[in-house]
């Protein structure tokens, strides 16, 4: 058997589901309801939703401005020079 050194890289993965991104507010346990898509228009959904949520106060008159963001997005490591969404 050969064995050879061969650089590696990361690729998005074409056969996965598309990114997700899930905003949480801290103190009241609030989060936007995830989409999936591209994740730079996510994004820029996730952060509005946080400045509204932010923008309101509560009951006690607390402004919610602590947000936990959990993204969920897939990678696959390829070999160098391989076309991309190849299998590896």
């Amino acid at each position: 058997m050969t064995m050879r050194f061969v650089h590696m890289s990361l690729e998005g993965d074409p056969n996965a589901e598309p990114a997700i991104v899930i905003p949480e507010c801290t103190l009241c346990r609030a989060a936007f309801q995830p989409v999936a898509g591209d994740l730079a228009e996510l994004r820029e959904k996730a952060e509005l939703w946080c400045l509204d949520h932010a923008a309101k106060s509560d009951e006690a008159h607390r402004h919610h401005t602590g947000f936990r963001v959990n993204v969920t997005m897939h990678w696959r490591v390829v070999p160098e020079g391989q076309p991309p969404g190849a299998a590896a």
